[in-house]
């Protein structure tokens, strides 16, 4: 996976990657991508460079973690609320796990 995310960085098609590695991306499960990034991070990856590939893992990843939400929930059940809270608050514990990862 760390291969996958540098040849993003390297600016290889998002979709190129996608075919190449549909199988390995259903393996993964989405907590191992920070701890996927962490060792990007003692590598020498800067975690600007990370955060700014934050959306493309996403879109690598949009596939499998689809299959794992929940459908149809309406707009303004308590349980949408709590999925859209929740991509915050990963978001954000994402950006400063990595952050703490240089102290």
């Amino acid at each position: 996976m760390k291969n996958l995310i540098k040849q993003l960085h390297q600016g290889v098609d998002v979709k190129e990657l996608k075919e190449k590695y549909r199988y390995e991306l259903s393996q993964v499960l989405p907590i191992e991508i920070p701890f996927i990034e962490q060792e990007l991070l003692k590598e020498g990856f800067r975690v600007d460079d990370i955060l700014k590939l934050c959306d493309l893992h996403v879109e690598l990843f949009r596939e499998v973690l689809a299959s794992r939400e929940l459908k149809d929930v309406p707009r303004g059940h308590p349980l949408d609320l709590l999925i859209r809270e929740n991509q915050e608050i990963l978001k954000w514990s994402e950006a400063l796990g990595l952050y703490a990862s240089l102290l």
